[in-house]
Protein backbone atom coordinates (compact mmCIF):
# COMPACT_ATOMS: atom_id res chain seq x y z
CA UNK A 1 0.00 0.00 0.00
CA UNK A 2 1.21 3.47 -0.81
CA UNK A 3 0.21 6.62 1.10
CA UNK A 4 -0.64 8.49 -2.11
CA UNK A 5 -3.00 5.79 -3.43
CA UNK A 6 -6.61 6.14 -2.36
CA UNK A 7 -8.14 2.76 -1.58
CA UNK A 8 -11.80 2.40 -0.74
CA UNK A 9 -13.17 -0.64 1.03
CA UNK A 10 -16.72 -1.51 2.01
CA UNK A 11 -17.03 -1.67 5.77
CA UNK A 12 -18.69 -4.92 6.76
CA UNK A 13 -21.68 -4.22 8.95
CA UNK A 14 -23.71 -6.68 11.01
CA UNK A 15 -26.61 -6.26 8.56
CA UNK A 16 -24.35 -7.59 5.76
CA UNK A 17 -24.04 -11.04 7.34
CA UNK A 18 -27.44 -12.52 6.38
CA UNK A 19 -27.39 -11.35 2.72
CA UNK A 20 -23.83 -12.67 2.28
CA UNK A 21 -24.77 -16.06 3.73
CA UNK A 22 -27.92 -16.14 1.55
CA UNK A 23 -25.90 -15.31 -1.57
CA UNK A 24 -23.35 -18.03 -0.76
CA UNK A 25 -26.07 -20.63 -0.17
CA UNK A 26 -27.84 -19.62 -3.39
CA UNK A 27 -24.54 -19.98 -5.28
CA UNK A 28 -24.01 -23.46 -3.83
CA UNK A 29 -27.57 -24.65 -4.53
CA UNK A 30 -27.74 -23.31 -8.10
CA UNK A 31 -24.54 -24.70 -9.58
CA UNK A 32 -23.88 -28.06 -11.10
CA UNK A 33 -21.65 -30.42 -9.14
CA UNK A 34 -18.67 -30.09 -11.48
CA UNK A 35 -18.51 -26.31 -11.89
CA UNK A 36 -16.12 -25.71 -8.98
CA UNK A 37 -13.64 -28.08 -10.64
CA UNK A 38 -13.59 -25.78 -13.69
CA UNK A 39 -13.34 -22.36 -11.98
CA UNK A 40 -10.21 -20.64 -10.73
CA UNK A 41 -10.83 -17.69 -8.42
CA UNK A 42 -7.72 -15.50 -8.70
CA UNK A 43 -6.30 -12.43 -7.03
CA UNK A 44 -2.99 -10.91 -6.16
CA UNK A 45 -1.41 -9.04 -3.26
CA UNK A 46 1.48 -6.63 -3.34
CA UNK A 47 4.05 -5.20 -0.99
CA UNK A 48 7.11 -3.08 -1.69
CA UNK A 49 9.31 -6.17 -2.07
CA UNK A 50 7.15 -9.07 -3.24
CA UNK A 51 3.96 -9.82 -5.14
CA UNK A 52 1.80 -12.90 -4.74
CA UNK A 53 -0.61 -14.27 -7.31
CA UNK A 54 -2.93 -17.02 -6.15
CA UNK A 55 -5.77 -18.98 -7.71
CA UNK A 56 -8.08 -21.31 -5.84
CA UNK A 57 -10.40 -24.01 -7.13
CA UNK A 58 -12.11 -26.92 -5.44
CA UNK A 59 -9.17 -29.25 -6.07
CA UNK A 60 -6.10 -27.03 -5.92
CA UNK A 61 -4.37 -23.84 -4.90
CA UNK A 62 -1.93 -22.37 -7.39
CA UNK A 63 0.39 -19.67 -6.10
CA UNK A 64 3.28 -17.76 -7.60
CA UNK A 65 5.59 -15.29 -5.91
CA UNK A 66 7.29 -12.44 -7.76
CA UNK A 67 10.03 -10.10 -6.60
CA UNK A 68 8.76 -7.47 -9.05
CA UNK A 69 5.47 -6.00 -10.19
CA UNK A 70 3.10 -8.30 -12.04
CA UNK A 71 2.65 -6.91 -15.55
CA UNK A 72 1.13 -8.23 -18.77
CA UNK A 73 4.21 -10.38 -19.54
CA UNK A 74 3.84 -12.23 -16.25
CA UNK A 75 0.06 -12.46 -16.68
CA UNK A 76 0.51 -14.13 -20.05
CA UNK A 77 2.97 -16.52 -18.43
CA UNK A 78 0.36 -17.33 -15.77
CA UNK A 79 -2.47 -17.64 -18.31
CA UNK A 80 -0.52 -19.92 -20.65
CA UNK A 81 -2.77 -22.94 -21.24
CA UNK A 82 0.21 -25.27 -20.91
CA UNK A 83 0.73 -24.05 -17.36
CA UNK A 84 -2.97 -24.34 -16.61
CA UNK A 85 -3.06 -27.85 -18.12
CA UNK A 86 -0.32 -28.82 -15.69
CA UNK A 87 -2.94 -28.19 -13.03
CA UNK A 88 -5.65 -30.17 -14.84
CA UNK A 89 -7.48 -27.14 -16.23
CA UNK A 90 -7.98 -27.99 -19.88
CA UNK A 91 -11.44 -26.39 -19.94
CA UNK A 92 -12.79 -23.98 -17.44
CA UNK A 93 -13.35 -20.46 -16.21
CA UNK A 94 -10.77 -18.03 -14.91
CA UNK A 95 -12.21 -15.40 -12.58
CA UNK A 96 -10.13 -12.27 -12.10
CA UNK A 97 -10.55 -8.66 -11.05
CA UNK A 98 -9.74 -6.88 -14.33
CA UNK A 99 -6.53 -5.46 -12.86
CA UNK A 100 -4.41 -3.34 -15.21
CA UNK A 101 -2.00 -6.21 -15.97
CA UNK A 102 -4.91 -8.57 -16.72
CA UNK A 103 -6.63 -6.11 -19.05
CA UNK A 104 -3.46 -4.83 -20.76
CA UNK A 105 -3.52 -4.95 -24.55
CA UNK A 106 -0.97 -7.79 -24.67
CA UNK A 107 -2.90 -9.87 -22.13
CA UNK A 108 -6.18 -9.37 -23.99
CA UNK A 109 -4.67 -10.30 -27.37
CA UNK A 110 -3.28 -13.48 -25.81
CA UNK A 111 -6.57 -14.43 -24.11
CA UNK A 112 -8.65 -13.78 -27.25
CA UNK A 113 -6.79 -16.64 -28.96
CA UNK A 114 -8.80 -18.96 -26.72
CA UNK A 115 -12.06 -17.06 -26.21
CA UNK A 116 -13.72 -14.23 -28.16
CA UNK A 117 -14.39 -12.20 -25.02
CA UNK A 118 -12.27 -13.49 -22.13
CA UNK A 119 -14.02 -11.10 -19.79
CA UNK A 120 -17.66 -11.95 -20.51
CA UNK A 121 -19.98 -10.34 -18.04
Amino acid sequence: MFPYKVQVYHKMLSRDFVPRVNDGESFLHNMNDDILDAILFADEAFSLKISLWIAISRKRIISMFFDHNVNSVYCINIFTPYKMMNYGLRNGYFQQDNATAHAAKESMIFLRQFHDDPFDK
